[in-house]
């Protein structure tokens, strides 16, 4: 990863290798693993030639962090992380399949319709802005009606 840092395949296989379970771990151990492929996944996720399974399988091992989390204000430090997550993704991607996804998964954590479409809004503001820093110029309508007309 440190070789080829835009390669999103490589957190995305090493987070693989927590998907397994075995019962000679600790929950705690168990617990370390399932944070260590959400960092992984996240980082995966951040790259922008991302695979359409990270969102569904960060979803995964966020809903086994928080069944090993026994602590209940632990368990909702969780489930805001991934909320926090998941608006992030949301802001980040092009794909429909993702961003789906993503909004199935906001849904399910019990995310307000408001917090989403305050979060799409954003995103548009930021595309805007974006645009309007690499076109300089005015927009065709507006340059048209500038123009003197000529006999």
């Amino acid at each position: 990863m440190v070789n080829h840092p835009n390669d999103y395949r490589l957190p995305y296989a090493a987070a693989l290798n927590y998907l397994g379970y075995s019962a000679s771990l600790t929950g705690e151990q168990r617990l370390i693993q399932v944070n260590t492929a959400i960092q992984l996944l996240e980082q995966a996720s951040s790259l922008s030639t991302t695979d359409e399974s990270i969102p569904l399988l960060l979803s995964w091992f966020y809903a086994r962090k928080r069944k090993l989390t026994n602590d209940a204000a632990a368990s909702e430090d969780t489930k805001a992380a991934e909320i926090a997550f998941n608006l992030r993704l949301l802001q980040q991607t092009a794909s429909p399949t993702v961003r789906a996804a993503v909004r199935e998964n906001l849904r399910f954590l019990g995310a307000s319709d408001n917090l989403l479409v305050s979060s799409i809004e954003q995103q548009q503001r930021k595309l805007d802005l974006r645009l309007l820093e690499s076109q300089p110029y005015l927009p065709l309508d507006l340059w048209l009606s500038l123009q003197d007309e000529r006999p």
